[in-house]
């Protein structure tokens, strides 16, 4: 995560000059995104330590119902909306870390529910007594 992290610094490094505008709505959206990619990873995470697998499910669907399509639908508007190569290319890659790291959370998340699913329950208690 931590390298992802790193990666958007050094791209939002090379594209902060003065006078460069990317305007705030398009910047609103991808802060909307990065938060998003926190929750969830924050939620995967969580689940991990609790056993919670309904919160690892809300994890996983928010990468796929929110995350992925966004994150298409940002760098279709970068291509149709900016005009330098540089920006278009530094912010794509911001874009990518940010579903990157969302995508991490997901499969945290998914790791938590195999972890449950490993537990025994009572119904596996029963017939390892049996046998």
């Amino acid at each position: 995560m931590a390298d992802w992290g790193e990666k958007i610094g050094n791209s939002v490094t090379e594209i902060e000059n003065p006078g460069v505008g990317v305007g705030k709505q398009f910047i609103n959206e991808i802060c909307q995104l990065s938060e998003k990619a926190f929750d969830i990873h924050s939620k995967a995470m969580e689940s991990i330590f609790t056993g919670d697998v309904e919160l690892a499910n809300t994890s996983i669907e928010g990468y796929k119902k929110f995350i992925d399509h966004r994150e298409e639908k940002l760098v279709e508007k970068l291509s149709l909306h900016l005009s330098d190569s540089i920006l278009v290319a530094n912010l794509r890659h911001v874009l990518w870390a940010i579903r990157r790291m969302a995508e991490i959370g997901a499969e945290i998340a998914e790791i938590s529910i195999n972890q449950a699913l490993e537990k025994p329950t009572e119904i596996c208690k029963e017939l390892v007594m049996v046998a």
